[in-house]
């Protein structure tokens, strides 16, 4: 039995390309934008940043104005602090904050004052101004300031 040797059937195969060579800094070319474009963009963008801001500004400010005013007019018809105002329900707790901020002020101001006055009159009657030890003025101050807040 004579043993059969198989035949190899060698073909050169096709070539295959299997890297490619790119480039990193290669930008493609952009096409370009319609006539008028670029001047219609910076145009639209000058109203946006500009005028619309302006716009909504404006109505801000307004807005402030009217609410400080309507805060000045009731705190002189409620001639009341802040916090009794809201507890009551005079002042909503939710209100405009330009209205709240503005009665505060005028409450800490009223505040302000009426120390003040009791300061230069208890500084007149205490006769600090005539004592020299270090600290008169500071301990007077700090004492008045304390009897003040624990009666407000």
């Amino acid at each position: 039995m004579a043993r059969k040797t198989p035949e190899l059937n060698l073909q050169p195969e096709e070539q295959k390309v299997l890297s490619q060579d790119f480039n990193l800094f290669y930008v493609p070319q952009e096409n370009p934008l319609p006539a008028g474009m670029k001047e219609f963009t910076a145009s639209l963008d000058n109203f946006v940043n500009g005028g619309a801001t302006k716009a909504v500004l404006g109505a801000e400010v307004k807005m402030k104005k009217s609410e400080r005013a309507k805060a000045l007019k009731d705190y002189k018809e409620n001639k009341g602090k802040f916090r009794d105002a809201v507890k009551n329900g005079e002042i909503d707790k939710t209100a405009n904050p330009y209205y709240l901020e503005k009665y505060k002020e005028l409450t800490l101001n009223s505040f302000a004052n009426e120390f003040t006055e009791r300061v230069l009159q208890n500084y007149e009657n205490s006769g600090v101004s005539k004592n020299l030890t270090e600290g008169a003025f500071e301990q007077f101050y700090k004492e008045n300031l304390g009897k003040f807040i624990k009666e407000k």
